[in-house]
């Protein structure tokens, strides 16, 4: 039982640094595509949570900002508001 317990521990372990490898390499593609891009990232942080990792507000905001080109200028209260309407959206 106690063996079977670490390997699960080990799969978690795994799949959270699958996850977080997965959301540091995000980057948008498409102008169009930023709603989706913060939807993705969103629900990778999400699944993170599951895995007792949290990702505080304000550095989520700015890793987001940072992941649009330059010359996108997306305010941070915009993207709090898409992460809101996601959240809701995923309840």
């Amino acid at each position: 039982m106690e063996a079977n317990d670490a390997q699960f521990k080990t799969l978690e372990k795994v799949h959270a640094m699958t996850l977080i490898m997965k959301l540091s390499s995000l980057k948008l593609i498409t102008v169009r595509g930023v709603c989706v891009h913060i939807v993705k990232m969103n629900d990778i942080a999400t699944q993170l949570q599951n895995f007792e990792v949290d990702i505080s507000e304000s550095f989520f905001v700015y890793y987001i900002l940072n992941t649009l080109p330059q010359h996108k200028h997306i305010s941070k209260s915009l993207i709090a508001d898409i992460r809101i309407s996601c959240q809701l959206m995923n309840s």
